[in-house]
């Protein structure tokens, strides 16, 4: 995943793999891979309040459940700052959600887009324009022409840039 290439250093992790008994039932999962970090080790340029810097624990826990089909469904937390759920069939995105500063994202029901949502109590929009520009630069990966961009819904209260103040973006 190209956003992963914006993280600099180490961390410490534990897994657990639990395998339920066989089941029937084929929407039943086949199995769950639990990981849990406190990624004291990691730095990334995020903006306020995501920050992340090498020695500040943000308690990470990544949950898939395995389905057959080659089916995956990913939940992601971050130090209840940002929630993740996607969906995964053969390989490919089937949906899914990333909440920043709000409710728990949640597995889509339907295919589509990633949502991207969130709403922040304030922000400096150039710190978010740095991080477009460092994205940016990353090298270039795979073109696939069937992953859809991702949708994009945020508020920002009290956004700053330069000397300038917007009460809500």
């Amino acid at each position: 995943l190209q956003p992963l290439q914006l993280l600099e250093g180490q961390f410490d992790y534990r897994i657990a793999l639990t395998l339920p008994p066989a089941s029937r039932n084929s929407d039943a999962p086949l199995g769950q891979l639990l990981v849990n970090s406190d990624l004291t080790g990691v730095s990334a340029p995020l903006p306020a309040p995501l920050t992340m810097t090498a020695g500040t624990r943000k308690p990470l826990t990544l949950t898939v459940d395995l389905y057959r089909d080659n089916r995956q469904d990913y939940r992601l937390d971050i130090n209840r700052q940002l929630s993740g759920a996607l969906s995964m069939r053969q390989g490919q995105l089937f949906g899914g959600e990333v909440s920043v500063l709000g409710t728990p994202a949640q597995l889509p029901q339907q295919g589509g887009p990633l949502q991207i949502r969130g709403t922040l109590p304030s922000g400096d929009l150039q710190q978010w324009l740095d991080l477009v520009a460092a994205y940016n630069r990353l090298p270039a990966a795979a073109a696939d022409s069937t992953t859809p961009y991702p949708a994009f819904s945020f508020t920002v209260n009290n956004a700053i840039w330069r000397d300038m103040v917007f009460p809500q973006l």
